[in-house]
């Protein structure tokens, strides 16, 4: 043992790392941080100065996440610690809180240009014809309508697909209909976004750039998208028709402001 003079009482341990007392004498019970030393009449801890290495790789893990009983399982009965194993496990974790980070980061910038894109197109009452970008769609069957009770559990599957399936959900879903002279398919959507090219899915829809025509109303009609939008159903042939939910900065609380987006298919 070292001389006691050169070791750290556990009130300097908690004053130097940060870590109250209560943590240390916790971190000692289940294994990770044991002291060098415990006084035998007064039960009090001392640490040797190369333990405050342990302390913050013990403060890392449990910014990552890391369940401090994991670190036992590197830390041996003479508190001798597998470095190069723990740091590769830890690296690993840091990589995917990291990829978990960007997800959110992406999905709320993704909200906040819903919103400043809704907002100005707020002002349309009628129809109009807008350009709209090419947009990766993840979609699932579903015969019902926005307004259904099943719709929410539905919406929860993508968001679990999208995981599954290794893209990042973005801002925008709803129900995406097609129509054409032998009938029409319906689905569920959410938009998503992919590094590089999109992986293989059957559930995953590029949905190509192009003039839609739009028109706002309020509460879910789809169902009534032939009457509202006839010029797009005056000929045999294919339309594509999306029905989603305008959110905008302020959000209506008793009726949902929609938009029909629908094109031509050639």
């Amino acid at each position: 043992m070292q001389e006691k003079q050169t070791l750290i009482s556990i009130g300097e341990m908690a004053k130097i790392t940060g870590i109250n007392m209560k943590c240390l004498r916790y971190y000692d019970r289940i294994g990770v941080l044991k002291p060098v030393f415990t006084n035998p009449e007064s039960g009090y801890r001392y640490y040797s100065v190369c333990q405050l290495y342990i302390a913050e790789i013990i403060r890392l893990c449990i910014e990552l996440d890391i369940p401090l009983r994991d670190l036992a399982d590197y830390t041996g009965d003479n508190q001798n610690i597998d470095f190069p194993a723990l740091l590769e496990y830890a690296r690993k974790m840091a990589q995917l809180k990291m990829e978990k980070i960007k997800r959110g980061l992406n999905y709320i910038q993704s909200v906040q240009k819903g919103m400043e894109r809704a907002d100005k197109y707020t002002t349309f009452c009628g129809i109009h014809r807008r350009f709209i970008p090419q947009r990766l769609f993840l979609t699932l069957p579903f015969k019902k309508g926005q307004d259904d009770r099943s719709f929410p559990k539905a919406l929860h599957q993508l968001f679990r697909l999208a995981e599954e399936t290794g893209v990042v959900p973005l801002y925008d879903f709803g129900i995406l209909c097609e129509y054409c002279d032998s009938g029409s398919s319906r689905c569920i959507y959410m938009e998503v976004g992919a590094e590089g090219s999109p992986p293989a899915s059957e559930h995953l829809h590029t949905i190509p750039e192009g003039e839609f025509t739009c028109k706002q109303t309020v509460g879910c009609q789809l169902e009534q998208a032939a009457e509202l939008l006839p010029d797009l159903f005056e000929t045999d042939g294919s339309t594509l028709v999306i029905e989603t939910e305008i959110l905008t900065c302020n959000c209506r609380k008793k009726s949902r402001l929609m938009e029909l987006q629908a094109i031509r298919m050639e």
